[in-house]
């Protein structure tokens, strides 16, 4: 802005920034700002997967004998929510969420059975590839309580990522690159 700018060339300014922004905005990756979002949380539900936790905090109990036993020697790990690696997948957990510039809804999967395990052994049962993501998760979600949700770790990293985005937006718009 230079000297002849004006109270109301400003307020012009801040209104078109203001109205500009939003989840549909590019983000650092080459993506918007919702589509990181949303990877932001799959991430994070996945970490929390991966050390048998859900949303609450919650343990994953174990799996019961037999079927641990059986599981481990099909496909290679016991844990419950793993028998393929599709149920809490990057792919599964980001699902298809659905981005607007005020909001982004999340939904869990693709709604399809796996296409190949990735189970440790590779194996893969008839009844796997039978069994949609959702399906799956849905059970998972029954037995152990919520996975797929939001909580107060999630919601400061996607804050986190929006205060970012808002930074590299405003220095754009400010700078004439947007």
């Amino acid at each position: 802005m230079n000297s002849n700018t004006t109270v109301e060339d400003v307020e012009a300014q801040f209104d078109a920034l203001f109205a500009g922004f939003g989840f549909t905005a590019d983000s650092n990756g080459g993506q918007n700002l919702g589509d990181e979002c949303a990877g932001i949380v799959a991430e994070s539900i996945a970490a929390d997967a991966s050390d048998h936790k859900g949303a609450d905090g919650q343990d994953f109990p174990e799996n019961s004998e037999p079927y641990r036993t059986r599981k481990s020697q099909k496909y290679g790990w016991t844990e419950p929510g793993k028998r393929t690696g599709q149920t809490l997948s990057l792919a599964s957990l980001k699902g298809t969420p659905e981005i607007t510039a005020d909001e982004v809804n999340m939904t869990y999967g693709l709604d399809e059975p796996p296409a190949r395990s990735a189970a440790p052994t590779g194996y893969m049962s008839d009844a796997d590839g039978n069994v949609t993501d959702r399906e799956k998760a849905g059970w998972l979600t029954d037995k152990f309580g919520p996975i797929y949700a939001m909580n107060e770790k999630r919601s400061e990293a996607v804050a986190g990522a929006v205060a970012e985005g808002f930074g590299k937006f405003a220095d754009n718009h400010f700078n004439g690159k947007s």
